[in-house]
């Protein structure tokens, strides 16, 4: 095909892959130790048990999202096709690792996930059949039987084939087509479709698919790495995947047209089986240009990097926020003493995205050099409740009321705003709240003083929030991020990114606090947060 018309079709192919999917919707929680589907499933607190359960909750259209903690997850009660996600615009989020998919259900042509809605995210986690009785059946299964599939992510998903010769890893079907349906890892190094070390099954099948792309996947084991049917054209295997271990790599159905095939494939039994009867089909790397336009157009594409505070460069400011590590009370002047946390500061706050986000690290500026600080960073969460009745939110309160006390547990880190303090104060849970009433104590200080340092509700009244920001017993929904530096110099800059991006919900925020841990000195950090937007978290 001439570079031109290549060069068109990839421009067009990839405008269909960024597409805003803005999560503004509901949130809805899943936990198979600790939920219940006779509970409203709003938060952690009062999670649902079945995946099944969360998604009937889902309003089509409308930017749900669904977060489920780590198990195993045997849909068998749902029958031949597992769980189905037919509504649109919906993400399905496995936080934390170790999640598998099944569906022992035995019933020929299975699947344990089928998707038959546009628009759905479905991100980390391991899907596979489990059970090899019934007959060509498979893990995922996008079907366009009753209407087209548009636009979806799998985004750091395992696939895993079963040990049976007419099994599918991921099956794209159905008479109305599949479209720009994309499989991608984000770093994680998990995206896989394979199957047992016998090599049996079928990785992916592309019956009938278009534009849809597969993006840094490592395929092997099986029988045939990746066929394209006569109904299927237009489809990417970009130059990051690898097809290993398998008796074909990839075979090429008589009719398959315009498929692009730069992947890797290599130690099988036959790389390439070739019956397509076209010369449309560009594979091995035969076309530099199309690499070069892959690893060009699939970064941008895929992550932007955006920093809050800034300046949109129109003479509005958009300075750090400078955070130190002093501390003060009503009652008490600043003080700045070693290893003792400085009071937090709102770096993002929660008002500021309304979608969900990615966080992607800190850019800090240090004040001091030769000086050992130590910082946290927490996500002020969307579990939080506001004062009701009781006593006044001021100074050495310890028994806060709240509207719902089961939001917090016995060890919570809470966050207590006011708009006389808006950065807030950071106090520590102190036993199992009784009813709505939730009993705080500081952490421990260098004026060994108790209960709250601001006179919120004298200053303030009717604006007295308690917000959730660290738990220990769910590390990877509320658990604090933690960093060090000593630079050489003053005004040394500090770029911070965490291993894999932290997924934010929407209306979620950021706080953070240091402490000096060399001497008694006070230390300023000026503070940006660095996060990735919805409509890029999904591509």
């Amino acid at each position: 095909m001439p570079q031109d018309t290549l060069h068109g079709f990839l421009d067009r192919m990839y405008s269909k892959q960024r597409f805003d999917i803005a999560f503004t919707g509901a949130s809805y929680f899943v936990s198979d130790a600790r939920g219940n589907d006779a509970n409203a499933g709003d938060c952690w607190e009062k999670p649902l048990k079945t995946l099944s359960a969360a998604v009937a909750k889902v309003v089509s259209g409308a930017g749900d999202i669904i977060y489920v903690e780590a198990a195993t997850y045997d849909q068998v009660a749902q029958g031949q096709y597992g769980l189905t996600l037919a509504k649109s615009l919906m993400s399905l989020v496995f936080v934390g690792q170790g999640t598998i998919i099944k569906n022992t259900d035995v019933t020929d042509s299975g699947s344990a996930v089928r998707i038959t809605g546009s628009r759905v995210i479905v991100r980390n986690c391991l899907i596979q059949k489990g059970e090899t009785t019934s007959n060509n059946s498979c893990a995922v299964l996008h079907d366009s039987t009753a209407a087209p599939v548009i636009r979806g992510t799998l985004y750091d998903v395992t696939i895993l084939c079963e040990n049976k010769a007419n099994h599918t890893g991921w099956k794209l079907k159905g008479a109305n087509g599949c479209y720009a349906v994309i499989l991608k890892d984000n770093g994680s190094g998990r995206t896989a479709v394979g199957g047992s070390a016998a090599g049996v099954g079928t990785g992916i099948d592309f019956e009938h698919a278009h534009n849809c792309v597969t993006i840094a996947t490592k395929m092997g084991y099986l029988a045939l790495g990746v066929v394209f049917r006569v109904d299927s054209s237009t489809n990417v295997l970009d130059a990051t995947c690898s097809i290993d271990n398998s008796t074909i790599g990839v075979q090429l159905d008589a009719g398959t047209d315009a498929n692009y095939l730069d992947c890797q494939v290599a130690g099988c039994g036959t790389n390439y089986v070739d019956n397509s009867g076209l010369t449309t089909n560009i594979k091995d790397g035969s076309l530099s240009y199309l690499r070069t336009s892959l690893n060009a157009i699939i970064p941008s594409a895929s992550h932007i990097e955006l920093i809050y505070p800034a300046s949109g460069g129109e003479g509005v400011a958009g300075d750090f926020v400078s955070v130190n590590c002093q501390v003060s009370d009503q009652t008490h002047a600043v003080t700045d003493f070693k290893n003792y946390w400085g009071a937090p500061k709102v770096i993002l706050p929660r008002s500021y995205v309304t979608t969900q986000w990615n966080w992607l690290g800190m850019n800090l500026v240090i004040s001091a050099a030769s000086k050992t600080m130590q910082m946290a960073f927490y996500k002020i969460s969307n579990v939080y409740s506001a004062k009701v009745g009781g006593n006044a939110w001021d100074e050495h309160a310890t028994a806060l009321t709240v509207a719902d006390g089961t939001k917090f547990l016995n060890g919570d880190l809470v966050w207590v705003y006011s708009t006389y303090k808006t950065d807030g104060e950071i106090m520590r849970v102190n036993g199992a709240p009784a009813a709505n009433v939730v009993t705080v104590a500081r952490e421990t200080s260098n004026c060994g003083c108790a209960g709250l340092r601001w006179n919120h509700t004298t200053n303030a009244v009717g604006t007295e929030v308690m917000y959730l920001i660290r738990r220990a017993t769910s590390p990877y929904t509320y658990e604090r991020m933690q960093a060090d530096t000593e630079v050489a110099s003053v005004q040394d800059h500090l770029e911070i990114r965490w291993h894999t991006a932290r997924l934010m919900e929407a209306n979620t925020g950021i706080l953070m606090r240091i402490l000096n841990a060399t001497d008694d000195t006070s230390v300023t950090m000026q503070s940006r947060a660095v996060y990735e937007p919805a409509y890029w978290v999904t591509v």
